[in-house]
Order: C-alpha cells, then sequence, then structure tokens
C-alpha cells in the first residue's frame, strides 16, 4: 500500500468537493479506499479522520444524495462496503456526465498535458514529491489516453525513480498489452528498482 498516495487522495476529496466538483471528490475517493482494501489491513487513526470528513461532505451532497437514497456514512471496518457504494455512485454520475463534445474534450487533454508537462519540469529541477502530485493531478483528467501512463512512467524512469516508475508503466500494460515499449520501459524500471537500495 502506498500510504502516501493514500494520504493525497483522502486530501483530494475535500479540495475538490469545495471546488464544487463533486465527480472528481469521489474519484479521490474510491482511488483512496482502492489502494486501502487491496492492502486489506485495518486503517489507522490519522486516515480514519479525513476519510470520515471526506464521506461527510459527499453525504450532503445533492447530486450523491439523488444517486444514492440511502445514508452514507462511514463506519470503520467497513472500507470494503464504502467503495462499492462510491464506485457506483461515481460510475452512474460519469455515466450522465455523458460523451465530451469536441470543444470539451480538447480542453480536458489540454489539462492533462499541461499537468504531465509540469511533472516534468518539476523532475528536472528534481523535486520529485510535486512532480508525483502533478502526475496524479493529471490522471484525474484522464479518460481513455492510455499512453499518459507510459509518458508518465518514462518521466520517472529517466529521472532515476525506477520505483515510482513501475506502477505507471504496469497500468500502461494493462491497458496496452501488446505495448512493445512499454513492455521495455517496465521491464527496465523493474531491473533498476531490484537493483538500487532501498532509501
Amino acid at each position: 500500500m502506498d500510504i502516501r498516495k493514500v494520504r493525497e487522495n483522502l486530501g483530494r476529496i475535500k479540495l475538490y468537493y469545495l471546488k464544487g466538483e463533486t465527480s472528481r471528490a469521489l474519484g479521490a475517493a474510491v482511488m483512496a479506499l482502492k489502494e486501502l482494501t487491496k492492502a486489506g489491513a485495518s486503517l489507522s487513526t490519522d486516515l480514519r479522520a479525513p476519510l470520515r470528513e471526506g464521506v461527510q461532505l459527499l453525504a450532503r451532497d445533492k447530486d450523491v444524495k439523488r444517486l444514492y437514497k440511502a445514508p452514507l456514512i462511514y463506519q470503520p471496518g467497513q472500507e470494503r462496503a464504502l467503495l462499492v457504494v462510491l464506485a457506483k455512485v461515481y460510475k452512474q454520475m460519469e455515466d450522465e456526465a455523458g460523451r465530451e463534445d469536441r470543444k470539451e474534450a480538447f480542453a480536458r487533454k489540454q489539462r492533462l498535458d499541461q499537468a504531465i508537462g509540469l511533472g516534468r519540469r518539476l523532475l528536472e529541477q528534481g523535486k520529485v514529491s510535486e512532480a508525483d502530485a502533478s502526475f496524479q493531478e493529471a490522471l484525474t483528467h484522464y479518460r481513455n489516453e492510455h499512453r499518459a501512463f507510459q509518458l508518465i512512467g518514462k518521466a520517472l524512469l529517466d529521472a532515476d525513480q525506477p520505483r515510482r516508475a513501475v506502477p505507471y508503466l504496469k497500468k500502461a500494460m494493462e491497458l496496452e498489452p501488446g505495448n512493445s515499449v512499454a513492455r521495455e520501459l517496465l521491464q527496465s524500471a523493474q531491473n533498476r528498482a531490484a537493483a538500487s537500495p532501498l532509501v
């Protein structure tokens, strides 16, 4: 479990919600919960607070209330059940948003490209954590631009961050199993990660 990413995503729930971006807030909650439930560990107290606060905010949202009629409540130990509920509401909300028109798609793709570009520049300056946050921001604009994962993974690999590159490149391979470039990059990242000492 990548605890740093979990914390970042939990923090983004409130951030996006307060900006009026309920769908992105739900997406951040779903990503955090997926990581948490995948690990199967019990949730520490410092993670429960932002999760509880995020769920309380989402529970107030009119669209969430409309799509999920029952009260939305977080109970410690029920993270998997909460994930199922939030993922369903998130999917319904995304489905309702429907297909983008050409202008919206262009604007979204520009935001994705800009965030990846910023991440690369931050890597060049040695600001790895800030770059990773920018890459996470980029992926909030992702819809079906599968090569984004390869681009991010390569940028991290080029910046001598093979461990951070591996998850992105694995996702690139998952989305495009026949992508030989992503396969070679993933192999290289895994080899370099295994050879470098843990810091």
